[in-house]
């Protein structure tokens, strides 16, 4: 047996035969690359898209323009249009790189400069794609190209900030003395929102600060006084939501009967004037001051009693109480045997003795006088 030796061969061409003439196959269509509508301000140099491929080469179009000239201390700029990273490498690929300039590896879109401070011819190519070659010539006497100076950046406009928004409102729009007000609260986003509750006569009954959720809602409870005022409230929410936001809502409050106050209730003489005893066998003065929201039928009585609570009678006088304040005297005669010492003094209103079915129309008020 004898070794099998297996020759290799390369194909370089390939031809077709006949009997009377060789046809070489034609050489393939290949597009001159296209250059880009837009090229970066301050680009000398452009690597079209398309130099991916071979091809460019049979036009020198790999780079556009394939020989540019300038001056010498000028500053040439490659810009790469094409999908593919290329590179702008001085030398050529026979010899490989001279060490003049390289770019290294540019990706699409990206851009090279290099300053040429001396004459000369530099060729350069791609290392990528071989078949991609240039020029550059520097010459004295040529135009100086400066180092491209980036085109300004366009301020921009700032986007408008959308304000944040509020809310406010009651679960009713009238209420009753004692009853339970809630109020609800919604924001366009999260936030720790202000609350002030003022009443009929401009004062705050409530002063608190609410959480809303990360949905923006939050709610808080009151319970009105038994002695709040008819009247309209004004609930105030505030926050800051991108920037300050407010809203109001308002609520009534009306007493489902008449509501009766005892303001103050003092010992004075005959003259109207603040005192602190009444004299034994003289005549003592009491002044009540009340307040009703409504004309209101009523009876007023006043109780004087010694240290030795012996009642030194009872003063009394049935009126229609006009809505606001109303004051009134009565005078008691002090006797003689009255004992020396602290007294008390009780007022009280009625809608009608009670005797005849009348009833308190407000709790009772008492202060003290020395007899002496």
């Amino acid at each position: 047996m004898f070794p099998v030796r297996t020759n290799e061969i390369e194909i370089i061409g390939t031809f077709v035969f006949s009997n009377s003439n060789n046809y070489p196959q034609p050489t393939p269509y290949s597009p001159l690359p296209s250059t880009p509508t837009h090229v970066p301000y301050g680009t000398n140099i452009v690597i079209p898209s398309g130099t991916g491929s071979p091809g460019c080469e049979n036009s020198n179009s790999c780079y556009q323009p394939f020989q540019f000239s300038s001056g010498k201390g000028s500053t040439v700029t490659w810009y790469n249009a094409d999908s593919a990273a290329h590179t702008v490498t001085s030398g050529n690929p026979s010899n490989g790189p001279d060490g003049a300039f390289d770019s290294s590896l540019m990706l699409s879109g990206s851009t090279f400069s290099h300053k040429f401070n001396s004459d000369g011819t530099y060729p350069y190519y791609c290392m990528v794609h071989p078949w991609m070659t240039g020029y550059v010539i520097v010459q004295r006497g040529g135009t100086i190209i400066p180092a491209p100076t980036p085109a300004p950046t366009p301020t921009p406009t700032p986007t408008p900030t959308t304000p944040g928004t509020i809310s406010v409102s009651t679960d009713a729009s009238q209420y009753s003395p004692g009853e339970l007000v809630t109020v609800k609260i919604y924001t366009s986003k999260s936030a720790n929102v202000a609350v002030s509750v003022i009443g009929p006569s401009g004062d705050s009954i409530v002063s608190r600060t609410v959480s809303t959720d990360s949905g923006g809602y939050g709610s808080l409870q009151f319970k009105l006084p038994d002695s709040s005022q008819n009247g309209s409230y004004r609930v105030d929410s505030t926050a800051t939501i991108s920037g300050k936001v407010s809203d109001s809502t308002t609520f009534s409050v009306k007493s489902t009967s008449s509501r009766v106050t005892i303001v103050s209730l003092q010992p004075t003489d005959q003259q109207g004037n603040a005192i602190s005893s009444f004299t034994k066998g003289k005549l003592g003065f009491v002044k009540v001051v009340l307040n009703s929201d409504s004309n209101t039928n009523s009876l007023v009585t006043i109780n004087l009693f010694d240290s030795e609570l012996t009642s030194l009678g009872i003063g009394s006088f049935k009126t229609t109480l006009g809505s606001g304040q109303s004051e009134m005297t009565l005078s008691f005669f002090i006797p003689n045997d009255a004992k020396i010492g602290n007294g008390d003094i009780y007022a009280n209103v009625f809608s009608d003795w009670p005797s005849q079915g009348g009833v308190p129309l407000t709790g009772e008020s008492s202060t003290q006088v020395r007899i002496q």
